[in-house]
């Protein structure tokens, strides 16, 4: 009888997939390079390693590390919780996330179920012992280093402020563009319509008038659409047409990346006189200022009651079209003797269809879902029936400036280079 050993078979290990993450925070070109250097960097480092499967690269372009709703990071976050993923490797803690409490949720969420996350500039594997200890250290340094470097560019802009130099879009300025140098210009037929639209004004005719006999008369507005009450009331009261330009109009409160809002007293704020050529003569255009305060107290107007009024509803301010990105309005009707209550595009109800079909929707479909933060409601028609769908607003425009920033590629926002510049006041209100 013979006896022959069968050796034991060692099973094989199976590679773990990896994947990279990599944020660049604005679009410019050199930033360009740097995403690219990364994919090219981290793919052959991933595929030089017979253990690993290589997954694939996400990133994000021109977003704060400061949030988590970034497109490309909330794709990978995805994609791990299916179980496609088991490793990631990132650059550093703050391409990561400049938030501490961000950081560390995620860490622990994904070592909770395996999957660890490998920092290359600190050396951190997030499934070792000693690596959430160190983590909570280095992940405070990156946030703090985010809010120093917040401080440093709003210093900076503050004291470009100071010395007359302005920072702003003119890409939806009626009537201006830039030349080479950066300095605002007169459009001439644009011009055209910027004065005829003062003038009727100060004919006597109402902004609605105004809104309707341009649209009657073919006059489109910078977006190329239809006029609406709230763009005139806008360009009646621009200080840019009349060549001034009154910067910080609005702010960022600390900690609200992305949430601007109108500064009233809360930061100093700056105002250039003769900053460009003027389109409204500055007596014109005060005396225009004069008949908008009249009219407002002619018709009992207060900044208080207006809020009111739009906030006497729960929903009120919070509700916004997916088409035309208008609010929704709160409007009852009667059908067969019941009060009928739905909420419809702003846009809609006043310009019809033909401007926006967008939202139109009973109130009772609101009921079912809570919200609390102002919110995109997109209507679809599915199986002959109407469906909505609920983005958070934050995240929408999020998604909707990566889009168009692609597209401008920084063209109509930056400095405006003081070369050759007439000397102008700057006056700190």
């Amino acid at each position: 009888m013979r006896t022959r050993k069968v050796e034991k078979r060692e099973p094989k290990e199976k590679k773990k997939r990896v994947c990279v993450y990599a944020r660049v925070s604005t679009n410019h070109l050199n930033q360009e390079d740097s995403l690219e250097m990364q994919k090219s960097y981290y793919e052959e480092l991933i595929i030089a390693n017979k253990e690993w499967d290589y997954v694939g690269i996400y990133y994000d372009r021109g977003k704060t590390g400061t949030k988590e709703t970034r497109p490309g990071f909330q794709k990978m976050i995805a994609d791990v919780r299916a179980g496609k993923i088991d490793f990631i490797l990132v650059k550093s803690i703050s391409r990561f996330a400049r938030n501490t409490i961000t950081v560390l949720k995620f860490a622990r969420e994904l070592k909770e179920i395996g999957v660890g996350i490998f920092f290359e500039k600190e050396n951190l594997n997030t499934l070792t012992g000693e690596g959430e200890m160190l983590l909570s250290v280095l992940a405070s340094i990156a946030q703090e280093e985010s809010r120093s470097i917040s401080k440093n560019i709003k210093w900076r802009i503050k004291k470009k402020f100071e010395q007359g130099e302005a920072i702003s879009s003119v890409y939806w300025l009626l009537g201006y563009q830039r030349d080479e140098y950066g300095d605002l210009v007169i459009v001439p037929e644009e011009a055209e319509a910027v004065r005829t639209i003062f003038d009727w004004y100060l004919s006597g005719m109402g902004i609605k008038a105004i809104c309707i006999k341009l649209d009657m008369l073919g006059i489109q507005t910078v977006k190329g659409g239809l006029w609406a009450e709230k763009t005139i009331q806008g360009m009646l009261k621009n200080e840019k047409y009349k060549g001034d330009f009154h910067l910080q109009k609005k702010y960022t409160p600390e900690g609200n990346v992305n949430c601007p809002q109108y500064n009233h007293g809360e930061v100093d704020s700056f105002y250039i006189t003769g900053n460009h050529p003027a389109i409204i003569e500055s007596k014109k255009w005060d005396r225009v200022q004069e008949m908008i305060e009249e009219r407002q107290k002619k018709y009992g107007y207060k900044a208080e009651e207006k809020k009111k009024y739009q906030n006497r509803y729960p929903l009120s301010g919070m509700l916004f079209c997916s088409k035309c990105g208008a609010p929704l309005y709160r409007k009852k009707s009667m059908a067969k003797g019941e009060e009928f209550i739905y909420w419809v595009c702003a846009n809609r109800l006043k310009h019809g269809e033909t401007e926006c079909n967008g939202v139109w929707m009973n109130e009772k479909e609101l009921r079912e879902h809570k919200i609390t933060e102002p919110t995109i409601v997109k209507e679809e028609i599915i199986n002959g029936k109407k469906c909505y769908h609920y983005t958070s607003k934050e995240k929408f425009s999020e998604r909707k400036q990566q889009k168009e920033g692609r597209r401008k590629n920084g063209q109509n926002s930056g400095i405006l280079q003081g070369i050759n510049r007439p000397r102008r006041t700057v006056i700190q209100l």
